[in-house]
């Protein structure tokens, strides 16, 4: 009688999704716990765009752990065909991993970022979709050279 049960439930934010123009903070349940229009104060959180990526962000949250030092490197992570996902670097690199074996991709694109003293700036992607046959896509600029 007059007894009132109140759950509480304590939402810590885990990443940004760029949704419409807007940035929404989000748990790791996809509830939104802030939406903002611009990213100030968000860079120490994962910046997540794509369809429907706001729905795997435990996936997210795995690849972001399982990219351990290189996360700070990481400009964002692009939830692509709702199916898998493309990481831009902040040097504009863009490594696009495997639909399947995605551990393999990760392992294999911080390798490439480990094993690479050199500047980046001539290659534009890696594709690692198919991962025992990885293209290196070159700058337009660079192919053109090489065709002359």
């Amino acid at each position: 009688d007059g007894l009132v049960i109140v759950n509480v439930i304590e939402r810590k934010e885990a990443v940004v999704f760029f949704n419409n123009d807007r940035y929404e903070v989000l748990d790791s349940d996809g509830v939104t716990l802030l939406i903002k229009q611009n990213y100030e104060g968000l860079s120490s959180f994962p910046l997540l765009v794509g369809k429907d990526a706001s729905k795997n962000i435990n996936a997210l949250l795995a690849l972001v752990n399982e990219i351990g030092s290189y996360q700070s490197e990481v400009l964002y992570y692009e939830w692509v065909g709702e199916r898998r996902w493309d990481i831009h670097m902040k040097n504009d690199l863009v490594f696009k991993l495997p639909e399947n074996n995605l551990s393999k991709g990760i392992k294999v694109m911080c390798m490439f970022l480990n094993e690479t003293n050199r500047p980046l700036k001539p290659i534009v992607s890696v594709d690692l979709r198919n991962i025992d046959k990885p293209i290196i896509c070159l700058s337009l600029n660079l192919q053109k050279l090489a065709l002359t």
